[in-house]
């Protein structure tokens, strides 16, 4: 789906405010699919009038119709995170300012795959970048900056900058360009300037979290000794421990999918089935590499037992 954005006009035919443009954006305007012609239109299936799958995409950003404590499941539903991120952290980055869900809401596709029923961004006509910065935490869409500041979405976002300059938005990207350069005679100095400049401040905007290691905050993260049948854990993990994994008692590796209360920080429950539980939770990474170290506990009832 395109974004486009609109001119609005007067009954008398005068512009609205001083230019009369409003941004194409992720704003809820209803179940009537009339609300939403003419911000977007379809791009590659011309003929389908749908519109149902983008209101249910900007319900789900909307505060009113989706609480805080509702966000997380209801965005993993319809969003495909790693994706969007990759590329809306690359049109900030950039410093796009008419990127569509970063700036002025033009340039820019929203793409929803009917298979798997997600949402993510496709890159269109980056004619304003490399000039200027944005908040790598904020949108003029206030719906995206939610995504941007909620700590679950949050977490993917900052793994997706880190890798990015640790990968394309680095130093590594200098003989790529100097070989545009030398076969264009196109000058690149002032890009590999931003580059720099922009990708010293992600640095910054992600050390903190990926300084964090994963590790258990309740009781110290010594062992536990309850007479409950179930305790609620508390713990920490960077952000580029993509998935968090439990095993009981030395058993099969689960999904834990816990609660993130911060973007490092989270709580899960655990059932305690035997006198004395062991527990272990692992960090892995997107490709299934575990970048940290295990976090390892011992829940107990009532007696650890050595």
């Amino acid at each position: 789906m395109k974004a486009n954005g609109r001119f609005v006009f007067t009954d008398g035919g005068s512009l609205i405010g001083q230019t009369g443009w409003e941004r194409a954006s992720l704003i809820y305007r209803g179940e009537n699919v009339e609300n939403y012609r003419g911000y977007s239109f379809h791009g590659m299936n011309q003929s389908r009038d749908d519109w149902a799958p983008l209101a249910a995409l900007t319900r789900a950003l909307d505060r009113s119709q989706t609480p805080d404590a509702m966000f997380a499941d209801a965005v993993d539903g319809i969003v495909d995170l790693d994706r969007f991120f990759r590329t809306l952290s690359t049109r900030i980055l950039i410093g796009d300012g008419v990127g569509f869900a970063v700036n002025n809401g033009h340039n820019g596709w929203a793409y929803h795959d009917s298979v798997s029923g997600t949402w993510s961004l496709v890159p269109f006509d980056v004619e304003a970048g490399f000039s200027g910065s944005f908040g790598l935490d904020a949108s003029l869409d206030p719906r995206v900056s939610r995504w941007l500041t909620h700590p679950h979405s949050r977490r993917v976002y900052l793994r997706v900058l880190a890798a990015f300059i640790d990968g394309y938005w680095s130093p590594a990207a200098d003989p790529w360009l100097t070989a545009v350069s030398r076969a264009t005679g196109y000058g690149v100095a002032g890009i590999q300037n931003h580059i720099r400049a922009n990708a010293a401040r992600a640095r910054t905007f992600v050390a903190a979290s990926e300084a964090v290691p994963l590790r258990i905050l309740t009781n110290g993260g010594a062992d536990i000794e309850t007479d409950l049948a179930a305790i609620t854990l508390e713990g920490e993990a960077p952000p580029r421990a993509a998935t968090l994994l439990v095993s009981f008692d030395d058993g099969v590796l689960e999904d834990l999918r816990p609660t993130w209360t911060s973007p490092v920080r989270f709580t899960t429950r655990v059932e305690l089935g035997s006198a004395s539980t062991r527990w272990s939770i692992v960090g892995v990474d997107v490709d299934g590499v575990d970048p940290t170290a295990d976090g390892i506990g011992c829940a107990v009832v009532p007696d650890c037992g050595g």
